[in-house]
C-alpha cells in the first residue's frame, strides 16, 4: 500500500510541469530538478548530523544573547513559539540546542503559563568537575600544576594588593581564620584563602583557574601532615594575606613564591588521597626559608 501511494506521489503532475515534460528517467532525476516540489527533495531534508550542528548553531546564538543582554538570571527569553520564530528554527532544532544549554546550565525550560526558557546561573562545580578530567586524561603533572599555580596567584596578589579596601581586607582575614590548619581539619574541607585572593581580585578566570589547580593537587595530594606542617602553612598564609592588606605587592608575590616553592618539594599539596592511588610524602623534604 505504501508503495502505491509513493509511486502516486511521484508521477503525479505538478504546477508548474506537465506530465509528458517529466524526466523520462525515473524518481531520481525529478527529484534533482531544482524545481521539484521540497517534500521529495532530499537535499532540503538535513541529516542526523546537520540537525545536530544547527541545533549546536542555535545553542550558541541564544548564549550570545544571554551574554549581550547581561546574563540576567531569572529572565525568561521566550515561548518556545517565540524563539522558533525569533532563530528561524524549527522545534525539534530548538528542543535539541535547549538540551545542551540545560546540560551547561546555562538555560532551562519552564512549564506552564508564564514560562519558557529561563536563563540560569552556570554550575560552577560542574565546569570545574570537566576541567579536572580533561587535565587527569592528559596526564596532568604535579609540577605542571604549581607552575600554574605560581603565574595565576603571583598576579593575582600583585592586583588585589593595589585595590584592596577595608571590606574586602576583613573578608580576606575573616577567610584566613575560618581556615587555619593548626586547628585541625582536612584541608579540602576549610576555606581557602588562594581562591579567596583570586575572587576579591576581580579576576573570574584567576579564581576558576585557582579553583581547579588546588583541587587537583589535593586530588593529587598526601594523606595527612603533621602538626608542624601545618604551622608553617598557616604562617605562610598569614603572610601572604597581611601582604596583600598593608599594600605590599612584591613582599605579597616573595611570600606566594615561597609557600608554593615549599609545596613543590613536597611534590603535592597536603591533602586526601585518591582511591587507588599511593600516596606518598617525603620526611625528610627540604626546608625552604
Amino acid at each position: 500500500m505504501s508503495y502505491l501511494y509513493n509511486m502516486i506521489l511521484l508521477y503525479r503532475p505538478y504546477p508548474g510541469r506537465s506530465a509528458a515534460r517529466r524526466p523520462p528517467d525515473g524518481r531520481e532525476a525529478w527529484m534533482r530538478q531544482p524545481e521539484g516540489p521540497q517534500y521529495l527533495r532530499r537535499d532540503l531534508v538535513p541529516s542526523r548530523s546537520e540537525r545536530r550542528s544547527l541545533a549546536s548553531r542555535t545553542a550558541r546564538r541564544i548564549e550570545e544573547m544571554i551574554i549581550e543582554s547581561g546574563w540576567a538570571v531569572g529572565t525568561v527569553l521566550g515561548s518556545e513559539a517565540e524563539l522558533t520564530v525569533r532563530l528561524g528554527v524549527g522545534r525539534s532544532v530548538l528542543r535539541e540546542a535547549v538540551r545542551l544549554l540545560e546540560a551547561e546550565g546555562v538555560a532551562r525550560r519552564r512549564p506552564g503559563p508564564g514560562g519558557g526558557l529561563v536563563v540560569t546561573a552556570p554550575d560552577a562545580e560542574a565546569v570545574l568537575g570537566a576541567a579536572r578530567l580533561f587535565l587527569d586524561y592528559r596526564g596532568v603533572r604535579s609540577e605542571d600544576l604549581f607552575d600554574v599555580w605560581l603565574t595565576v596567584e603571583v598576579a593575582a596578589v600583585s592586583r588585589l594588593a593595589a585595590t584592596i579596601d577595608p571590606e574586602s581586607a576583613a573578608r580576606l582575614r575573616a577567610v584566613l581564620a575560618d581556615g587555619l590548619l593548626a586547628r585541625g581539619g582536612e584541608p579540602a574541607e576549610l576555606p581557602n584563602v588562594h581562591v579567596e585572593i583570586a575572587r576579591l581580585s576581580g579576576n573570574p578566570a584567576a579564581e576558576l583557574f585557582l579553583r581547579v589547580i588546588i583541587d587537583l593537587c589535593l586530588e593529587h595530594g598526601i594523606r595527612e601532615i603533621d602538626h608542624r606542617d601545618r604551622t608553617w602553612l598557616d604562617e605562610r598564609h598569614t603572610e601572604i594575606v597581611e601582604a596583600v592588606v598593608s599594600g605590599d605587592g612584591a613582599l605579597a608575590q616573595q611570600a606566594v613564591r615561597r609557600y608554593i616553592a615549599r609545596l613543590s618539594s613536597w611534590g603535592a599539596l597536603p591533602g586526601r588521597a585518591r582511591p587507588g592511588r599511593p600516596c606518598s610524602r617525603t620526611e625528610s623534604a627540604p626546608e625552604v626559608s
